[in-house]
């Protein structure tokens, strides 16, 4: 198998070589729910490591959790775990089964399908970005369809759909359609569809990262029942707060595990840049931290201070009037009467729990939906309400005129991304905004400094990590400068 060509087991592939089943640990543990041994995993045939003959252990009922920096390689490692690809080297072994190997002649990888899909019957995966796992437009449906896939009884099924959507607060949600959903409520949805299927290992890639405080609370009470029902967990995250609760934390750089052990015993290391930089941010936030309600009504004094030493002559940034956005066929409103006004240098932040509307706040102001009423006006251009023009041509034209002034990076910075490099996607919205070829060349470069992107100028966006990619798309943004 070519380095660069990756097998993907399929799960309606036909049975393949015989596997070989693991015997159980002779430290008397029980048998592991994975073993990986000298696994390596190249994106680019070879010549850069996602992962460098690696060597990892998961027994049952264990809580592993996985730290390490953007690009260290927890997602492709979290993908090997899960049996949704296969390493260019090494032997990976999943729930008893040896589902990929090394040939004795080094010639490439011996992969059993069969092996691949017995196994991927009882692994649950939680994929960074939930959207990739959402395949119907009702939340029930989508819940079952794994346990139907796994030919599950109907009656089996009618107990553990719901069951599974009780246990991450979205039973209230049955009938509704998870992509007008947000992107935590996702989350949710994609974790119940796991859990629906019984899994004997769960593997989760940053399953919190679009929640709120009290949904990354609710994901940790989940996984601690799961394990003490015997269920392997593996955990990738780089939120501390959670790597606490572990039972074992691990912690990856450039593919390689630096750091192994109990929660005490790694997280107190300063010396691993994963480490002490969380625990530099953690700090920052404690001693600046205050109330949710204080904080609000800080911010909303501030931009008052800030109006009035601006003077009452100069124009918003942005302003809204009673704005208000409903989905088409939604029962209620998303947004209701929504008002407010950010003048130039200000700082808006905006919070809420998962489902409050602040993505879909945000399309609003990037024109990329249309209010329901009220009025929205955005770097000087109306959007929305009385003064908003009615002819199509001025309104198209306003619209490009307002693509040049705002910037937006989506919740998903995949979608943001589409060119063969970095650097070409950097520099798509200078080269549209008529600038020389050597201001866009150095747009690109200063964009992708600041952000301390520069060694991936020549990788593929679609190779890089969720982290870096999110990386990447704000560099797209900052390269046009926008003035909002």
């Amino acid at each position: 198998m070519s380095q660069s060509q990756h097998f993907q087991p399929s799960p309606s592939s036909a049975a393949g070589q015989a596997n070989t089943a693991s015997p159980a640990d002779k430290a008397g543990k029980p048998a592991p729910s994975a073993r990986l041994a000298d696994i390596s995993f190249s994106y680019d045939g070879g010549q850069t490591w996602a992962l460098d003959q690696l060597c990892l252990t998961v027994y049952p009922g264990e809580h592993l959790c996985i730290l390490g920096a953007n690009g260290s390689g927890k997602s492709t490692l979290g993908r090997i775990l899960s049996g949704a690809v296969a390493p260019d080297r090494g032997q990976v072994e999943l729930l008893g089964q040896v589902v990929c190997s090394s040939k004795d002649s080094g010639q490439g990888q011996r992969v059993d399908v069969h092996a691949y899909r017995q196994a991927r019957q009882h692994i649950g995966m939680v994929f960074q970005n939930p959207e990739d796992q959402i395949v119907t437009t009702v939340v029930q449906d989508d819940v079952a369809f794994g346990p139907e896939n796994l030919g599950a009884p109907r009656q089996a099924m009618l107990a553990s759909v719901p069951a599974a959507l009780e246990q991450v607060g979205l039973l209230s949600h049955s009938d509704s359609d998870p992509t007008r959903m947000s992107g935590g409520q996702q989350q949710r949805l994609t974790l119940a569809g796991s859990l629906a299927m019984g899994p004997e290992m769960l593997v989760l890639d940053e399953p919190g990262a679009m929640l709120d405080a009290a949904g990354r609370q609710d994901i940790q009470a989940i996984l601690r029942r799961s394990t003490s029902q015997g269920t392997a967990v593996v955990h990738i995250t780089h939120l501390l707060e959670q790597a606490q609760q572990a039972d074992r934390v691990i912690v990856l750089d450039h593919g390689r595990i630096v750091a192994s052990g109990s929660p005490e015993q790694v997280l107190a290391r300063q010396d691993l840049p994963a480490i002490s930089q969380a625990h530099r941010q953690a700090s920052d936030w404690a001693q600046h931290s205050k109330p949710a309600a204080d904080l609000l009504d800080e911010s909303a004094a501030s931009l008052a201070a800030d109006s009035a030493q601006s003077g009452d002559h100069a124009a918003p940034i942005l302003k809204l009037a009673d704005l208000s956005y409903r989905f088409p066929d939604a029962s209620r409103e998303t947004l209701s009467q929504v008002s407010l006004e950010v003048r130039a240098g200000q700082t808006l932040a905006i919070i809420g729990r998962n489902g409050s509307g602040k993505s879909t706040l945000a399309k609003l102001i990037c024109a990329l939906a249309q209010p329901t009423s009220g009025s929205l006006q955005v770097a000087g251009i109306p959007l929305a309400g009385p003064d908003q023009p009615k002819a199509k041509r001025e309104r198209r034209r306003l619209l490009k005129l307002l693509r040049q002034r705002v910037g937006y990076v989506m919740q998903y910075p995949e979608h943001q991304l589409f060119a063969e490099t970095v650097a070409q996607d950097i520099a798509y919205g200078p080269n549209n905004l008529g600038y020389t070829p050597s201001q866009v060349q150095q747009r690109v470069d200063d964009a992708m400094d600041l952000l301390g992107i520069i060694d991936l100028a020549d990788r593929s966006p679609f190779d890089l990590s969720g982290g870096q990619q999110r990386l990447v798309a704000i560099a797209g943004v900052v390269a046009c400068t926008p003035s909002s």
